[in-house]
């Protein structure tokens, strides 16, 4: 806020010096400063969102919208404006945007489709907007189970333009929407078509790149070419697209995460050598900026090729320079874990979750820790020793729910709770932590997987047919997820309760 009244005050005095001043220049300001101040109710909403009321969310949206009609599309969001009148354009089209946000976590998803569509006419000549809109209807259109027609307006999306004309930014969503399409049309069985739709990525992308050599846009566009080349089996083509990149003069300022990334598609393509070649190259050949990720890639690269000592001795390196590192570090004793139960060395791997757990309470790999704990002995058919463990642990992620007032983490915690349950083979609590799941988080990926659990679990160990259809239809009714609901359906066929 100090430093908008700062050039508030500065832009004012510009004012008074040159008489009239600049207008436009005045006016981004002002309209820089009304989408601040709406964002800034959002970011307060979001701190906790379960006390929002449908009034706050309307409220916020009344200003979105109000700062888009002040600043119209039709005034400001013609072809060939000025830079500053440009900008214009671009902060009233981001407002528009963001009314639209707000009706997706109001759950008014035809609401927000609407606005998406028309967001994309009234802005068609400002493509960072008109393509933001086009996506967000895609995302939309896919969370309400109309697949067909997110494809449909995902294909369209990765036909705009591949570099804003005037930031010289590339516009990374036009190449994902292409690798996106095709992910789909492989599912869905056609290979054929999904190389196409691969093809004419990468001949844009070809094409484009002459342009932009030396540019801000390269470096993206280097990698994203690198991507789509992979996805098309090419590897060779792909790790020349990032070498290409590292030798670009706009990659100076990256290259460092150019060579992580060299190594991570050298050992996507089975060449383990080759990655270990760049990830030295990465630890030693820069400063500690990417030495973390090069310590943490070299053991992933080690444990692929099979030589467990060597991967244990990489992250026990990285424990060693880089312990402060929250995440990452439990990453490095959570792979030492898993690696030395791999290796049948059991009490080093259980000393090694204990101490995840204890050090990082509340990260989900220190949760999973727990829930390796038990289900180890859970699968060897030690039940006793599963349960004893199984209660001290309940206790701990009880005394976590208790203390624990993050909503991530109360969610992570009520998940490994129904984990430890199902390791432990109490199906009827199990059943009971996975559907209490749904009921809390009914609109995640953590609720709509609990439920589809919970009610395989009902039908399967329960014998409890109406708990389990109960569980699948409101799956199929109510999740944005659409495999999530086309697995709930064939269960309803399979049990012969879809509705008429």
């Amino acid at each position: 806020m100090r430093r908008a009244i700062a050039l508030g005050v500065a832009l004012i005095g510009l004012v008074v010096l040159s008489g009239c001043g600049d207008q436009a220049l005045w006016t981004r300001w002002r309209a820089e400063r009304d989408l601040w101040r709406a964002r800034r109710d959002v970011d307060r909403l979001r701190l906790n969102p379960r006390l929002a009321t449908d009034r706050d969310y309307a409220r916020i949206e009344e200003r979105f919208a109000a700062i888009a009609e002040r600043y119209p599309a039709s005034r400001w969001g013609r072809p060939g404006l000025p830079a500053v009148e440009h900008d214009i354009g671009l902060v009233s089209g981001r407002a528009a945007i963001a009314a639209a946000r707000l009706e997706e976590m109001r759950g008014r998803a035809p609401e927000a489709l609407e606005l998406y569509a028309r967001i994309e006419r009234d802005y068609q000549d400002v493509t960072p907007v008109a393509l933001d809109a086009a996506a967000s209807r895609a995302r939309v259109l896919g969370f309400t189970g109309r697949e067909r027609e997110a494809l449909e307006t995902w294909s369209r999306v990765s036909t705009f333009p591949l570099v804003d004309a005037v930031s010289g930014e590339a516009f990374l969503p036009v190449p994902d929407a292409a690798l996106r399409v095709a992910g789909a049309r492989r599912a869905a069985g056609d290979r054929a078509g999904a190389d196409s739709v691969l093809a004419v990525s990468e001949r844009r992308i070809e094409q484009e790149l002459p342009r932009q050599r030396g540019k801000r846009a390269a470096p993206d566009l280097w990698t994203r070419l690198s991507d789509t080349r992979a996805a098309r089996g090419k590897w060779d083509e792909s790790l020349d697209a990032l070498r290409a990149a590292l030798g670009d003069t706009a990659s100076r300022r990256v290259a460092p995460w150019m060579v992580l990334a060299l190594a991570r598609r050298s050992l996507e393509a089975g060449r383990p050598d080759s990655a270990l070649v760049y990830t030295s190259w990465a630890e030693r050949g820069f400063d500690e900026i990417v030495r973390p990720g090069a310590i943490l890639l070299s053991a992933r690269v080690w444990e692929a090729r099979g030589t467990t000592d060597s991967a244990l001795v990489a992250y026990q390196r990285f424990l060693d320079a880089f312990s402060d590192a929250p995440h990452a570090s439990a990453e490095a004793m959570f792979r030492r874990g898993v690696l030395f139960e791999r290796d049948g060395r059991w009490e080093q791997a259980r000393t090694e979750f204990r101490a995840l757990a204890a050090e990082q309470p509340t990260d989900s790999l220190g949760l999973e820790a727990l829930t390796r704990i038990v289900r180890h002995h859970a699968e060897r058919g030690e039940h006793d020793v599963a349960a004893r463990e199984g209660k001290r642990i309940l206790e701990t992620l009880d005394q976590l729910l208790a203390t624990q007032r993050d909503e991530t983490v109360q969610s992570n915690v009520r998940r490994t709770r129904a984990d430890v349950l199902v390791a432990m083979g109490d199906a009827v609590a199990a059943c009971d932590a996975l559907e209490d799941l749904w009921r809390r988080y009914p609109g995640t990926a953590i609720g709509t997987g609990s439920a589809l659990r919970g009610a395989d679990m009902a039908e399967n160990q329960l014998n409890d047919r109406n708990r389990a259809i109960m569980l699948y239809r409101e799956v199929a009714e109510r999740t944005r997820d659409a495999d999530a609901r086309r697995r709930a359906k064939a269960a309803l066929s399979r049990l012969g309760a879809e509705r008429s």
